[in-house]
């Protein structure tokens, strides 16, 4: 049979320990065990790293599913609805994920689109972590603007209580030199009176 990428496969059983192990074509072997847990090889130490995935985001964010039936002739199960990606759709996005068979059909790896994944996936955490800290910063300076207000507010209210008083005491001591007059009236009336008495009595 064909591989992912067009090259014949070798199906590797081991009883004693149940696992069932493809070499796959420049990507290692997968080995599934008697569950079904599928694994392929990764192991740093075999492989020379040349860079890091650069898609992210703005790939997976024009990654379109697809629903389909395959079509007869394909060797394929003709009845079930299947959904994923179409390889062409991919191809533009992540090149690396997409191979090509004898016949000239394409297959799609998709372990291969996983970084494309987590690099979206941690761009939208910068993201929101940018929103998080525009929004605390933006809390922290209406927190500040509050406290001016409010220290603002508490001075006008200051300045406007010492007024009061001021006008309070002023008003106090308007009442009282307002009553000091009438006294000294009443005191030059009875005087006057004392006066006119006392020039009726000489005559």
């Amino acid at each position: 049979s064909g591989g992912a990428f067009g090259n014949p496969i070798v199906l590797k059983f081991t009883r004693s320990n149940g696992l069932l192990q493809l070499p796959l074509y420049n990507a290692g072997t997968l080995t599934s065990d008697a569950s079904g847990n599928i694994t392929v090889s990764s192991d740093g130490r075999m492989k020379d790293i040349i860079g890091k995935t650069e898609t992210g985001l703005s790939a997976v964010l024009q990654m379109q599913g697809k629903k389909w039936r395959w079509k007869s002739g394909m060797g394929m199960e003709t009845h079930g609805v299947y959904e994923g990606f179409i390889a062409q759709d991919i191809e533009r996005l992540v090149p690396l994920a997409v191979g090509g068979k004898a016949d000239g059909m394409k297959s799609l790896a998709y372990h291969t689109l996983l970084p494309t994944f987590a690099n979206a996936i941690r761009e939208l955490k910068s993201e929101k972590d940018s929103q998080i800290l525009a929004l605390e910063k933006r809390a922290s300076l209406a927190e500040v603007a509050l406290r001016q207000a409010q220290g603002d507010r508490e001075r006008s209210d200051a300045r406007a209580k010492k007024l009061e008083r001021r006008l309070a005491e002023q008003g106090q001591r308007l009442a009282e030199e307002s009553q000091a007059r009438k006294q000294q009236e009443i005191r030059l009336a009875r005087l006057e009176q004392a006066l006119q008495k006392q020039v009726i009595a000489r005559r």
